[in-house]
């Protein structure tokens, strides 16, 4: 793991408020590549899982190179990627519903989390808003 000392220009949650609407679709295309590529390389090279995958955890640069930060909640996974543990602090709207259903937040861990969350990431680039949790119980949630 490489602590990244370069000081970015934003956070996508910012470029995103900031920029006009809707972003021309090879540029959104670019931005989700680049946002897989840095989850491949955290799943497959590095076993981490992020675990709060979301915009104002994304760093923008003036080229408009995107790079994964805020590790805070994220999971190191050693021989058993798919090992249970309790996941406290994350933004519950990125969140996959399976975390969410879980009242004390024990999932498998494997990284259909993060893949979750870069679907919702693009639901927001793409459509310019993200879709409206209206009901969450137990066994569902549903968007409208």
């Amino acid at each position: 793991m490489n602590i990244i000392s370069e000081k970015p220009d934003s956070n996508f949650e910012f470029f995103l408020k900031l920029r006009p609407r809707p972003i021309p679709q090879n540029e959104a295309l670019d931005f989700l590549v680049q946002i897989a590529m840095g989850l491949d390389h955290l799943h497959n090279d590095q076993h981490i899982t992020h675990r709060d995958l979301n915009p104002a955890n994304i760093m923008v640069f003036d080229d408009k190179t995107l790079k994964i930060g805020g590790f805070v909640v994220a999971k190191k996974h050693d021989l058993e990627p798919h090992s249970v543990s309790k996941i406290k602090y994350f933004n519950s709207f990125f969140a996959a519903p399976e975390v969410l259903s879980q009242a004390v937040r024990e999932v498998l861990t494997p990284y259909f989390q993060d893949i979750y969350s870069l679907g919702l990431i693009s639901c927001e680039m793409m459509a310019q808003e993200l879709p409206q949790r209206v009901d969450i119980d137990n066994k569902s949630i549903n968007f409208y």
